[in-house]
């Protein structure tokens, strides 16, 4: 073999070692690339894992505050009841109690009127309660007021059917409303005075009345009474002017508020057997 052959066998001989050597050494790179990536795959996974547990034990906390803050929501929310109706409750008593004040608020005898009577006038009437009673007119005078107008009346002669005060809603003003003999006949209604209208409100129509008879109807509102102003009287005054005489006539104004209408008519009045 020439030296020049053997030259040529040497350098094949170095090639096919420097291309083992590559080949061995890129499998041995292969395989630790697989072994890391084995390594970081083993590293990560329980990582994840404890992530995802942190995040449930999260969820199951907030949860929990959730449900507690609900029951809480629930509790102030039945308290918040209670305490509402507590407050009505205070409320109607505060009002109960200034209206029972009210009703039992003295009264000057400068508004102290008379309805009803026609054997004393209301003048002489005002005069005897001043003279015997005083003013102004309180819960114990009261009493006295309609002893001292029945003792007026039997002192006369007469006899009396009744005497009924009768107090505006605010207070400020008492009526009495005399029933002198064969003076106790009625219409047949219940009405409420209402102020802000000036008029009195229909409450009910009693059966077989001489109201009912009529055609009133429960909801009219009476605005004159014999062509008095409704609103220019007091309660106890419209009280004693529906009453009268049996068999007499009493004239009303009436408005209809449903229907925006207003009609006159004429009741008759009657003794009722209740």
């Amino acid at each position: 073999m020439g030296t020049r052959n053997i030259k040529i066998l040497g350098l094949v001989l170095l090639a096919l070692a420097i291309i083992t050597a590559f080949v061995v050494q890129r499998q041995a790179n292969l395989s630790l690339s697989a072994e890391v990536a084995s390594l970081r795959s083993q590293s990560t996974q329980p990582a994840q894992s404890g992530e995802v547990a942190q995040l449930r034990s999260e969820n199951e906390r907030l949860a929990e505050q959730l449900k507690g803050l609900k029951v809480e929501g629930e509790r102030s929310e039945r308290e918040l009841l209670q305490l509402r109706g507590q407050v009505a409750a205070l409320r109607q008593a505060a009002k109960e109690h200034a209206a029972k004040t009210q009703a039992e608020a003295p009264v000057p005898l400068s508004a102290v009127s008379f309805s009803g009577n026609s054997i004393f006038t209301s003048a002489q009437l005002s005069n005897m309660l001043t003279s015997r009673i005083g003013e102004p007119v309180d819960q114990q005078k009261l009493g006295q007021d309609i002893n001292a107008i029945y003792e007026a009346y039997r002192q006369a002669g007469h006899d009396l059917v009744s005497v009924d005060p009768m107090r505006d809603k605010d207070g400020s003003g008492l009526t009495y409303v005399i029933g002198e003999p064969g003076r106790d006949a009625v219409i047949g209604v219940e009405i409420n005075y209402v102020k802000p209208m000036g008029a009195l409100h229909i409450e009910q129509v009693l059966p077989n009345s001489p109201a009912e008879a009529a055609g009133l109807q429960r909801g009219l509102y009476i605005q004159e009474i014999d062509g008095k102003p409704v609103r220019d009287l007091t309660y106890g005054q419209c009280v004693g002017l529906l009453r009268g005489h049996a068999g007499s006539r009493v004239r009303l104004g009436l408005f209809d508020s449903a229907q925006q209408t207003q009609v006159t008519v004429e009741v008759a009045r009657h003794k009722l057997v209740l």
